[in-house]
């Protein structure tokens, strides 16, 4: 009998995160820019993250809980990691889901799925207020 691990691979967060697209404030010359965000724009990296209600520990506990493994994906054998990125909204919704390496349509869609479900995060800040923000989350699907 087959069993079941899904995995969430937490410390790869950090490799996904990427240059900030909004500068910080800095004096030049006696001139200082202001940090002023745009409420359109997203950032790939804030001071402050966006993190999961409870932290890292109860977002896999969550997709533990939520997270099936298709039957035919199941049936056919098929392992592997999926990435997923999303931007946690000012509110802490979740928008613009995004899978950037996939393994099957029925996999994709259930860590689609399991997105959707969850509720909402504690949104990114940096200096002068909350920002949209991206965030990816590896999903790790293994026979056993």
């Amino acid at each position: 009998k087959n069993i079941v691990m899904i995995l969430l691979s937490l410390l790869t967060f950090t490799s996904w995160s990427q240059v900030p697209e909004c500068e910080l404030p800095i004096e030049k010359e006696g001139i200082k820019k202001e940090n002023k965000t745009n409420e359109d724009e997203v950032v790939s990296f804030a001071e402050k993250m966006p993190s999961f209600p409870g932290g890292e520990a109860a977002m896999h506990q969550f997709i533990v809980k939520n997270v099936q493994y298709p039957d035919m994906d199941r049936e056919a054998g098929i392992q592997g990691r999926v990435y997923i990125k999303f931007i946690v909204e000012l509110d802490g919704t979740i928008s613009g889901i995004e899978i950037l390496r996939g393994l099957s349509k029925t996999i994709d869609a259930e860590c689609i799925r399991v997105i959707k479900k969850m509720p909402f995060w504690v949104p990114a800040e940096n200096p002068g207020g909350k920002v949209r923000c991206y965030y990816t989350i590896p999903f790790t699907f293994r026979l056993g």
